[in-house]
């Protein structure tokens, strides 16, 4: 049986210090200097580990997950150099239990109060960068979702507007995720289509505007993210609902005042990615679109790079939006961390070539 892999790579960087206590000495009046007094029979010792941190996803012809593989069914290489992997461990979705917190009064936590061995999710729903109707039947269909009452791991959802907003954090309770969510009334945004949209009823022509209000908003929303879920152990899942990335990968030439400008937004993308990955977060972008006779390309290809990038999948050109969550929320909760230590020790600032291949097929 075939088996395919999707992984996120995450370089993380440790500067331990350490303290022993070497006297300073001099021997005959030879040898260096005294050092000052208060440096005296105190010297620091610093050293700098790296270790890459390899989140899996196995998944067979079929799409659904594979269990029951072992470190040695991995192999790892660097820049075609085989790595030994020095942690190995398998993650499912199974019980979930809470660890009750007694605080002080007027003390707030963000530590999660979940303790499992599967990920955790965020459900983005984006009103900025998606027409109304796209969004209020998106909407629709992820409270259709809920009330099916399925098993869910811890789950929080949030809203983008002009700021980030949170509908309800952290819980495994279908039905406070449903009725916060049945209850959100979103900001009404209306795309304007083109003309050559609105000429022909089969036009290609995508009627995605490239506002400045919500690829700002965006690019704001996902880094406070990113930031945010860093403090969270283990990988999460970030589903994000919307119409589109509001920017093109592809440089923009536009001529203002006689003066030709390009704009590239390639490094915006790379920049969210980073982050992401940076705090083992995997992106599963869905279209709040659905199947439309505009072609959404130019919107989605950001998106699109973004998950591929965190080691997430995409849901375009698809109108069973709860499907798509269910899918994210399923293929993100079974997964193998693997970690090695580079035996290349050239820190030059330079990318490398990671693969992960399976002995097994």
């Amino acid at each position: 049986m075939p088996l395919s892999i999707r992984t996120r790579t995450l370089l993380v960087l440790f500067l331990l210090t350490a303290f022993s206590g070497i006297t300073y000495s001099q021997s005959n009046g030879q040898g260096s200097a005294q050092p000052p007094p208060s440096q005296q029979g105190l010297q620091v010792l610093r050293t700098t580990t790296r270790l890459v941190i390899l989140d899996v996803v196995a998944t067979d012809d079929k799409g659904s997950p594979v269990t029951g593989l072992k470190a040695e069914d991995f192999t790892i290489t660097e820049n075609g150099e085989d790595q030994t992997i020095a942690d190995f461990s398998f993650h499912q979705s199974g019980s979930i239990s809470q660890t009750a917190r007694q605080l002080s009064a007027n003390v707030i936590s963000n530590a999660s109060p979940y303790s499992g061995n599967s990920a955790m999710n965020i459900i983005l729903l984006d009103a900025i960068n998606t027409d109304f109707a796209n969004h209020a039947y998106a909407q629709d269909m992820l409270v259709k979702y809920l009330d099916s009452n399925p098993t869910i791991q811890p789950t929080a959802i949030y809203a983008l507007e002009q700021n980030l907003v949170l509908l309800h954090d952290f819980t495994t309770d279908t039905k406070a995720l449903r009725d916060s969510l049945a209850h959100y009334k979103g900001m009404v945004v209306h795309h304007m289509e083109t003309v050559e949209a609105t000429a022909s009823p089969f036009t290609q022509h995508g009627t995605f505007r490239n506002v400045p209000q919500g690829r700002g908003a965006a690019f704001h929303g996902l880094m406070f993210l990113a930031q945010a879920l860093a403090g969270y152990r283990g990988r999460k899942n970030l589903i994000w609902i919307s119409e589109g990335f509001p920017l093109s990968l592809y440089p923009e030439t536009t001529a203002a005042d006689e003066i030709m400008q390009i704009e590239d937004y390639s490094p915006i993308v790379e920049k969210i990615a980073d982050s992401l990955m940076a705090a083992q977060v995997a992106l599963y972008p869905i279209s709040a679109a659905g199947v439309s006779k505009n072609d959404q390309f130019s919107a989605q290809i950001a998106m699109a790079s973004m998950a591929q990038r965190t080691g997430g999948k995409t849901f375009f050109n698809r109108n069973d939006i709860d499907t798509g969550v269910r899918t994210s929320l399923d293929d993100g909760s079974i997964y193998y961390t693997l970690a090695y230590y580079p035996k290349n020790k050239n820190w030059n600032n330079k990318f490398r070539h990671v693969k992960v291949k399976l002995s097994r097929v």
